[in-house]
């Protein structure tokens, strides 16, 4: 099973085939810094809970970077990657075998201009920090975009913190919420119909602190207005969120919050699962109107799930 995406082309990058780039909403401010941290720093890392739109961001400050080369990877599969599959997927990036030496990596990369993007590294975390710490050494030239939970921990690395979207506009606003115009283009998109009458939209801002703005949850969740009008999916999803799901993501991580809760869980050390499984299976306090549902369904069914999915970044 293939679970690298290489990619030697800006023309193709790795984020841009389930996630378009042309409907990346809400991030202008976002997305003017990382083109200038990418401008001024020779590593930049883009730092996010999962789910919150780091990829896509990537992708697009990568494809309008003024750059003659970018080569990219990013993981496709489930669970830690095999040491030395990063190297891999970079080495077929460039053309090259399924394993280049170091020297091999070092020298097809020493392009001028070279933009080196690795997406969603953290099943290879380790491996990545140590393989980008060679290479910036060996190639002084070299620019590196990163995308992960976790930070390198490099010295020289600047990092963008990508929060969630905005759930609510400021009084006297003329148009609505980041994640609440995010959610209607989606609805349209998919052809649910929704109309965006000023109620309505105050549903959908209901809807979207519901879901604290993650930009994928709220994509998931705007799928469903061809199977429920916005106030039945408001009371649902204020009840539980893992059920929501989408047939067309390419991704299977992305395709439901359990499977995206999930993937993050096979990440963790063995230890920190245990920790999140107890409070999964443990009652949540009634005062809560989002229980820990996601986790305690996802433990008991199939032993892979994060307590919750608001809580996915370590």
């Amino acid at each position: 099973m293939t679970v690298w995406r290489c990619v030697g082309s800006p023309a193709v990058l790795p984020g841009a085939d389930d996630d378009v780039i042309g409907d990346l909403i809400g991030r202008d401010e976002e997305l003017d810094l990382l083109r200038r941290a990418l401008a001024g720093h020779r590593l930049v890392t883009v730092t996010g809970r999962a789910g919150v739109g780091k990829s896509r961001l990537a992708a697009a400050a990568a494809g309008g970077a003024s750059r003659q080369r970018v080569v990219g990877v990013r993981w496709q599969g489930r669970g830690p990657g095999e040491p030395g599959s990063l190297a891999s997927a970079v080495s077929l990036a460039l053309g090259g075998r399924h394993r280049l030496d170091p020297g091999d990596l070092v020298r097809r990369l020493a392009a001028p201009d070279t933009l080196l993007f690795l997406d969603d590294v953290d099943p290879v975390h380790q491996e990545c920090t140590g393989l980008v710490q060679r290479l910036l050494v060996a190639l002084p030239d070299l620019r590196v975009l990163v995308t992960s939970r976790q930070v390198l921990g490099l010295g020289e690395e600047h990092v963008l913190a990508l929060r969630p979207l905005a759930t609510s506009s400021p009084s006297g606003a003329t148009r609505p919420a980041a994640a609440v115009e995010l959610f209607l283009h989606r609805a349209r998109a998919v052809g649910a119909g929704f109309p965006a009458g000023h109620t309505d939209v105050r549903k959908v801002e209901r809807i979207c602190r519901s879901l604290e703005g993650v930009p994928h949850a709220v994509e998931l969740a705007a799928e469903q207005l061809s199977r429920q009008s916005p106030h039945e999916l408001a009371v649902a999803l204020e009840r539980q969120q893992c059920w929501l799901h989408s047939d067309r993501a390419r991704l299977s991580r992305h395709r439901s919050l359990r499977d995206s809760v999930g993937a993050s869980y096979l990440l963790c050390e063995r230890a920190t699962r245990i920790v999140w499984a107890g409070p999964a299976r443990s009652p949540a306090p009634s005062t809560s109107p989002r229980p820990c549902s996601c986790a305690r369904a996802a433990v008991s069914n199939r032993n892979r799930c994060r307590r919750h999915w608001r809580s996915w970044s370590p």
